[in-house]
């Protein structure tokens, strides 16, 4: 009896032994499955080589890439999670070629032999969209000086000053030359200084701001990649006595329309609004002086729309067309009274469009 038991407790050890020994070849089988056409989207970033001085350029709308791969199946879960967490970088050519800045980049390619897929033992077998094109262009480094934009803000003497006075700032080669003679800027806006005592030295940080004249000379799709180093630069100034008034002695109302309506529309406005001699203005005193030295600098209209045109009356407030950095007193509404003429031809292509400025009539008398 007891040789009996002994006998199925061996035959159960054995079994046992095969049962678990088999789940270990399955599972070892299983984990070197290999899995074809299989698709996963993934995100890639368009780099310069390390050490290489160029701007990259990515396509515009650029949105994830749907590949498709082969790959053992116990690694089919690190893929996921590789694409998951980060993109995929792609190295453009260090040097573009032609001197063209466009590149095509074929993307399976470049997949294949990134590195962090081949640890992953993944074969490339597509990618949609199968390339890209990116834009490459080589840097070239200046030295500019920092400018202060600080219209219709007066400091005291000897005026304000810039810390540092350059910053570095890369650009492409073809720009280059055209570059050496811009500047950067800082600009001090007049509501920043609005609450700001007279007469008390002040230093404000400001960004670096690269101003259109630089960007103009930059293809567009690289203007928000320009950053000036440092990014921003210490303004040290003391403001002065900056708020002057002046009372303009006369303002003729005129009417601005567009040209191709001239003819076709008259109009009225009542004679005690067509010459204003109660504006006020006031502002920083250089910019008053100026007032009075050239009061015929500022303009006095009311704009009529196309969609003015087609009312019988309107209610405009007039426009003051006058430096920004001054303000004037409110001004009131003026009634405009329009008739239309008689059909009248319209104008050559060249004038459609355009905006016009002429004198208004008043009412013919009783």
């Amino acid at each position: 009896m007891t040789t009996r038991i002994g006998q199925i407790l061996q035959e159960l050890r054995t079994w046992v032994i095969v049962a678990v020994i088999t789940v270990l070849i399955w599972l070892y089988a299983e984990s070197n499955t290999l899995l074809s056409d299989q698709e996963v989207k993934a995100n890639v970033q368009f780099v310069a080589p390390p050490g290489a001085r160029l701007f990259v350029v990515p396509p515009p709308n650029l949105g994830p890439v749907t590949i498709r791969y082969r790959c053992r199946s116990d690694r089919q879960r690190d893929l996921e999670r590789l694409v998951e967490t980060e993109p995929i970088l792609i190295e453009v050519a260090e040097a573009p070629g032609d001197g063209e800045p466009r590149q095509s980049i074929r993307l399976a390619e470049r997949l294949a032999a990134y590195e962090k897929l081949t640890k992953l033992g993944v074969t490339i077998e597509d990618v949609s969209p199968a390339s890209m094109t990116v834009d490459v262009y080589q840097k070239e480094e200046l030295r500019l000086p920092i400018r202060m934009n600080a219209e219709g803000i007066e400091f005291k003497s000897p005026g304000a000053a810039v810390t540092p006075a350059e910053a570095v700032i890369d650009v492409p080669v073809q720009a280059a030359a055209a570059l050496r003679d811009a500047a950067l800027e800082v600009r001090l806006e007049r509501e920043s200084v609005a609450n700001l005592p007279e007469n008390v030295p002040q230093v404000m940080p400001l960004p670096i701001v690269v101003p259109e004249s630089v960007r103009q000379h930059v293809p567009e799709s690289l203007r928000l990649l320009l950053q000036p180093r440092p990014l921003t630069a210490e303004a040290s100034f003391a403001l002065t006595n900056r708020v002057a008034e002046f009372t303009h002695p006369g303002l003729p109302l005129q009417v601005m329309m567009p040209a191709e309506d001239v003819a076709r529309y008259g109009f009225e406005i009542d004679p005690s609004y067509l010459f204003y001699t109660d504006v006020r203005f006031s502002g920083p005193q250089s910019a008053i002086d100026r007032l009075r030295t050239t009061p015929d600098s500022v303009d006095l209209y009311v704009k009529l729309t196309k969609a003015d045109l087609e009312q019988t009356r309107v209610e405009k407030v007039p426009i003051l067309d006058m430096p920004q950095s001054v303000s004037a007193t409110p001004l009131k509404a003026v009634v405009v009274l329009i008739k239309r003429l008689e059909e009248a031809p319209l104008p050559e292509d060249e004038t459609a469009g355009e905006q016009v400025i002429i004198p208004p009539t008043s009412p013919a008398s009783p």
